[in-house]
């Protein structure tokens, strides 16, 4: 039996591991203090300015600056591996801590074209779009986001909210839609709850009254959702409706692991066995009509690829050319295209090329309004 902790000292901090007996071991320098812990539930999983270790082993190499604000780390696991996220909140970024060693930043601002917002602290690792791999859910002043792996909003999101959240979202199956809900507390003294089978419509019954403001995550237990608000009101509701509870309070569970595991159907589907290189009903952009200059051109390889966009205008000119390469299979991907083409219509021909030879290209439709 052991228990692991955190502690500071006059030349920094360290991460201790006790032992019931008495005796303990120093597991990392205090040179290296830790900004966040987490637990796959047999290994300690430390967040660090240099890096992130999982037990012994350095997994992932961060290199963050000493001003850097870093919020709470969350991991899983899914098809893939082990992965993570780790919010920068003073710059309003998150980094994505892929099963291969490498990190995947994301603007999270510079998604929503927006600036002077708050990134939540608290971010939550859940599969919103079932495709078998863990995205990321978190808040943006008044919005609620997820992305995928590759960087790509999931589908359905952002949702807008009516007051800056704080607090970390829950995840749970509260409706018949046999989709996910996400649960967020805001600053205007509301619980919410979003059902993703029925593109983010509020869930019957919600928003629930807590008090003038809240700001603590709420608890998702025992067919209950309890709630605090910011004078100290404790408040609960009984959800006949509650099903399976993904993610259902700070730090995930009652261990405070930050930590949740996907398991994958063992048996795929004869449509995934035979999918198409690129998923037609994931090739499109948003938002379209394209308006403010900037639209997401959007693809979901079922192999490793490169990727190859050609733009044209209804004249058959050629308008850009945008080429990327390794982009994961499995999960939605995007572009991010900035124009100052005139109003008109125009074509994105998206062509993926897999790692085997297999091509295919698929044709995506825009409009620009100026």
């Amino acid at each position: 039996f052991h228990v692991r902790a955190a502690t500071e000292g006059s030349s920094g901090a360290a991460v201790l591991e006790l032992y019931e007996d008495g005796t303990s071991d120093v597991l990392f320098p205090e040179s290296e203090a830790p900004l966040g812990l987490a637990s796959d539930g047999g290994r300690l999983i430390v967040v660090t300015r240099s890096g992130v270790r999982v037990g012994p082993d350095e997994v992932w190499s961060l290199g963050l600056t000493a001003d850097a604000e870093v919020g709470q780390p969350a991991f899983g696991s899914d098809a893939s591996g082990l992965v993570g996220v780790t919010p920068l909140v003073s710059e309003g970024a998150i980094i994505f801590l892929m099963a291969d060693g490498t990190a995947r930043r994301i603007d999270v601002a510079g998604e929503l074209g927006q600036t002077g917002g708050t990134l939540s602290r608290f971010p939550v690792l859940a599969d919103l779009d079932g495709d078998e791999r863990l995205d990321v859910l978190t808040t943006y002043d008044r919005s609620l986001v997820a992305f995928t792996q590759a960087g790509a909003m999931v589908d359905g999101f952002p949702i807008a909210l009516s007051a800056p959240s704080v607090a970390q979202p829950l995840v749970a199956e509260l409706s018949d839609s046999g989709a996910w809900s996400v649960v967020v507390a805001a600053t205007d003294g509301y619980v919410y709850a979003y059902d993703l089978g029925r593109g983010g419509e509020p869930v019957a019954g919600f928003p629930l009254a807590v008090g003038l403001s809240v700001e603590a995550t709420p608890l998702l237990h025992d067919k209950k959702l309890y709630a605090v608000s910011r004078e100290g009101a404790l408040r609960a509701w009984a959800l006949d409706n509650l099903g399976d509870v993904w993610w259902g309070q700070l730090y995930a569970d009652a261990q405070n692991r930050s930590y949740v595991e996907l398991v994958a159907d063992p048996e795929p589907g004869p449509e995934a066995a035979g999918a198409a290189l690129l998923d037609a009903r994931e090739t499109y952009n948003w938002p379209n009509p394209i308006r403010e200059g900037v639209t997401h051109l959007r693809f979901l390889p079922s192999k490793p690829c490169r990727i190859r966009i050609t733009i044209i205008d209804a004249a058959g000119a050629l308008i850009d050319e945008i080429a990327m390469d390794g982009v994961p299979a499995g999960v939605p991907s995007e572009y991010a295209w900035t124009t100052d083409a005139p109003s008109g219509l125009y074509f994105a021909r998206i062509t993926a090329v897999a790692d085997d030879g297999e091509t295919q290209s698929r044709m995506v439709k825009m409009a620009i309004i100026r």
